[in-house]
């Protein structure tokens, strides 16, 4: 009697990891749906909405070329980041800063001086985001 009682206690705690594991699959289903989805929204139409705030064409190819730039730039470091901490921590905090920075553009887009140095730290914040949800 003694022995069937640890048998149910080892099943339910190899339950529990499988359990959280599709929980987590399923979060991170969640988060590429939102994550694509807002990409797809905004992405197409950020050359259509700085023409209409009065930028040149030349000026938004500059603005549109900062983020592969950048990517290029600063995936080495951003890769470190996640090795030295949790790689769902550095997902986060990148979320975060990009999307706080994001909210920034249609307030400074009229102005090159400041739409530069914004979409510089989007684009920093925003270049871990894919190698990250993938890794």
């Amino acid at each position: 009697m003694a022995a069937e009682n640890p048998t149910p206690q080892a099943s339910s705690s190899s339950s529990s990891p499988s359990s959280s594991t599709s929980s987590l699959t399923t979060k991170i289903r969640i988060l590429y749906f939102f994550f694509y989805a807002s990409i797809s929204t905004v992405c197409p139409f950020q050359s259509l909405y700085l023409s209409t705030k009065g930028l040149h064409s030349t000026h938004i190819g500059w603005v549109s070329s900062i983020n592969p730039l950048l990517t290029l730039l600063v995936a080495k470091s951003w890769g470190r980041y996640a090795d030295a901490h949790t790689p769902m921590s550095a997902l986060l905090l990148s979320f975060t800063v990009c999307n706080a920075v994001r909210i920034l553009v249609p307030l400074v887009c009229h102005d090159m001086r400041l739409l530069i140095p914004v979409k510089i730290v989007e684009a920093t914040f925003y270049a871990p985001v894919k190698s990250l949800m993938d890794g």
